[in-house]
């Protein structure tokens, strides 16, 4: 995403678009060595440390992108970047709080392309697969109220349709509230990350996350909040990536979160809720590699 921003040197923009090309082709090497010329020419060009840093990464050159990446946080502190993230990677650590400035930043700049990218070119899977099972599970008549965590430009909601009275949206991105208040879906949209916006929406029937966890490292917080602001009995429905390695969660060179089925469910005990339904499928292709995801509906317990 970033990478795009100018150097304000013209040469130096030339030889990145030539590096862009030839990572494009496999030619990281190559692209890493361009990069570099563009830097010399304006050494404090953080969107080009952070390029060149993924040249180097792709390369296999993780000392020298360990470098580039220490730069860029260095000159931008609240990482819009994402380069905390792609340090933990290189070190094979984990990340447990949200990066909400690099998540924000991210999603702002892919708010115009969302949806033709992800349903369209990705085969975005999510949010029909979770309105088949929310229907399974819901009660005869519509929930009142859903809270629609990282609601995006409004895909899970145009899924659930009637299922819900009326849906609040809660969003970290301006640029993607924007789409989803053109779709007229949400009696209230709320810019916030997940925990402050539930604690100003209040209590809900029905909280749904689509596609939203991979964002985050520990479950704990989040699955806690949302507990806390479901009332009994209501219904709680969420998507992960599909994590198969050992521990709780792992941090993928996409900058994403994937999560273990045992994790997820120890989560949801800890939470107070009851697992309805688990499913596990391909939820979207990255790079043309299937994603296996975990969706699941649960249910908060009437005595928690």
């Amino acid at each position: 995403m970033q990478n795009n921003m100018s150097s304000g040197n013209l040469v130096a923009d030339k030889r990145a678009e030539y590096a862009r090309m030839l990572g494009e082709s496999g030619d990281f090497q190559a692209a890493a060595e361009l990069m570099q010329q563009a830097l010399q020419l304006v050494p404090d060009w953080t969107a080009g440390w952070f390029q060149a840093g993924g040249y180097f990464e792709k390369a296999g050159d993780r000392d020298q992108a360990m470098r580039a990446f220490d730069l860029v946080l260095k000159a931008s502190p609240a990482d819009r970047f994402g380069a905390r993230l792609k340090l933990a990677h290189l070190r094979g650590e984990a990340i447990e709080a949200p990066q909400t400035a690099y998540v924000e930043a991210l999603f702002d700049d892919y708010a115009a392309k969302f949806d033709k990218s992800l349903v369209e070119k990705l085969g975005y899977r999510v949010p029909a697969l979770l309105s088949e099972m929310i229907e399974r599970q819901m009660p005869p008549i519509p929930f009142k109220l859903c809270v629609d965590l990282g609601c995006g430009t409004g895909l899970m909601a145009q899924a659930l349709g009637d299922k819900a009275a009326r849906y609040v949206g809660i969003d970290l991105s301006a640029a993607m509230l924007a789409k989803a208040q053109d779709k007229k879906l949400y009696s209230r949209l709320i810019k916030a990350d997940l925990i402050d916006g539930m604690a100003r929406v209040g209590s809900a029937d029905m909280i749904i996350a689509a596609d939203v966890f991979m964002y985050l490292g520990s479950l704990e917080p989040v699955m806690a909040a949302t507990a806390a602001h479901l009332l009994p009995e209501g219904l709680f429905a969420f998507s992960v990536e599909l994590s198969t390695a050992g521990g709780d969660y792992e941090l993928r060179p996409s900058m994403r979160h994937a999560h273990t089925a045992a994790y997820v469910r120890r989560c949801l005990a800890a939470g107070g809720f009851e697992t309805l339904e688990v499913k596990s499928a391909v939820i979207r292709m990255d790079a043309d590699s299937p994603i296996e995801g975990l969706l699941i509906v649960a249910r908060k317990s009437a005595n928690p």
